[in-house]
């Protein structure tokens, strides 16, 4: 983000020099790390701003902005609005991620406030803190915590064609990594096997366990060891 100026762009939502509350939808795209793709939700907000395309804005600023060839990922986009049910900017960009390698940020358009569902905002705050890898902390302890079997981290997510999965043991343990789908049921078994402590990854290829190709759709992965289990929703794109 450069600042340009006192003014932002044009409402997304009810159209230039529109300042009223309206209801509308904005829509998961590929590649977000915070909701559920292709999910449509629903704000009620005063001035969204639409993101312009970087191809949109020229590159004045290319010699001064950190990591310029990396670029911007459009996460959501306008959908549904006061414009015969449409946005006016219908599938204009509402919120952006960039990654870096020393980096992550999400812009979002407008006052987060106006997901107008808890459950949705309750929903992004926890992908955000799973995405910035952001944890409970205690200033009253200041000696380093012993490190916690478990999951730390899957990346890319959503994913296609594969995901790596990263998680960290306090001791040598055996460890099982499965892979399920909504229903309940074992699509594959990533390892089963005892592991050093210390931090490892395995990757999953989006098969099963005949070697073929999964559907899209959302998937969870359950990490077992004798001091803690966990799972974490993940979601694989085509």
């Amino acid at each position: 983000y450069v600042p340009t100026g006192f003014g932002g762009g044009t409402n997304g939502l009810g159209g230039p020099n529109s300042y009223s509350y309206e209801n509308g939808t904005i829509l998961a795209l590929p590649g977000t790390p915070v909701g559920t793709v292709n999910m449509e939700y629903p704000v009620y907000a005063n001035s969204p701003d639409c993101i312009f395309p970087n191809d949109a804005a020229g590159d004045p600023y290319y010699d001064t902005v950190p990591y310029p060839e990396i670029g911007a990922n459009y996460i959501y986009a306008f959908e549904g609005g006061p414009i015969g049910g449409q946005a006016y900017l219908y599938h204009g960009v509402a919120a952006t991620t960039v990654e870096t390698p020393s980096y992550r940020t999400l812009y979002f358009s407008f006052d987060f406030s106006q997901l107008t569902n808890p459950a949705h905002r309750a929903e992004w705050i926890d992908d955000l803190l799973e995405w910035w890898e952001i944890g409970p902390v205690s200033n009253e302890d200041p000696s380093t915590p012993a490190p916690v079997s478990g999951i730390t981290n899957v990346y890319p997510n959503p994913f296609n064609p594969s995901t790596t999965v990263s998680y960290t043991l306090s001791k040598a343990a055996p460890v099982k990594i499965e892979i399920f789908n909504i229903k309940g049921q074992k699509v594959k078994e990533l390892i089963n096997e005892e592991k050093s402590a210390g931090m490892h990854t395995v990757a999953w290829d989006g098969t099963d366990k005949h070697n073929s190709g999964v559907a899209s759709g959302v998937y969870y992965i359950r990490f077992s060891a004798p001091e803690h289990s966990q799972t974490r929703k993940i979601t694989m794109i085509k």
